[in-house]
């Protein structure tokens, strides 16, 4: 009785293997859709609002026009002690 090469039973190591790559790659398809959800798209949102993303602390922030806290005009000079002494 002649075996055909069609006929032989596959090895336990390939079919191990490819479970094992099939796994691995299901894993990282994970890993890629979290690091989206969780990284990526809440600072793109934010980015879209006009605010600020910080990625170190993943905070969202609103800038804020500092002539409108300093009730300074635009472009003025800030004042130095030294030019507060000479007025």
């Amino acid at each position: 009785m002649k075996i055909r090469l069609t006929e032989q039973p596959m090895n336990k190591a390939v079919e191990r293997l490819t479970v094992f790559f099939v796994g691995v790659f299901a894993l990282c398809c994970v890993a890629v859709a979290a690091y989206q959800l969780i990284w990526v798209m809440p600072a793109k949102t934010c980015e879209d609002h006009g605010a600020w993303w910080d990625p170190e602390t993943r905070v969202c922030a609103t800038p804020l026009y500092i002539p409108a806290l300093t009730h300074r005009k635009p472009g003025s000079p800030k004042l130095t002690p030294q030019a507060r002494e000479a007025r």
